[in-house]
């Protein structure tokens, strides 16, 4: 996944002080929590996770390797509403992300 701190600086907003906003999309969709927790490491307050679900179908050009199908998506979606909602009482706030083109 490369340097996870890059990608933190990227994806990741200050929101109020001592909050992030951030997305986890490739945690949720490998059922991982290691970038969660990488930024948690490095932060301090509240985090909310927006951004993240469940991959159905992607229809774009990205190399990126993500498990994708209905079936999937509901796991996913399950992955990230008991396991990593539970990773840190920091975590306040969940934002699933839907999006059709």
């Amino acid at each position: 996944m490369g340097d996870p701190f890059e990608l933190f600086r990227i994806g990741c907003q200050g929101g109020q002080v001592g909050q992030r906003i951030c997305g986890n999309y490739l945690d949720v969709n490998r059922y991982t929590t290691s970038y969660t927790r990488q930024v948690l490491a490095a932060t301090q307050g509240q985090l909310w996770l927006t951004e993240t679900g469940g991959l159905v179908d992607r229809n774009n050009a990205s190399t990126t390797p993500i498990p994708q199908g209905f079936t999937h998506a509901a796991m996913a979606t399950d992955f990230l509403l008991r396991t990593m909602r539970r990773l840190s009482g920091r975590i306040q706030r969940i934002y699933i992300y839907n999006w059709v083109a």
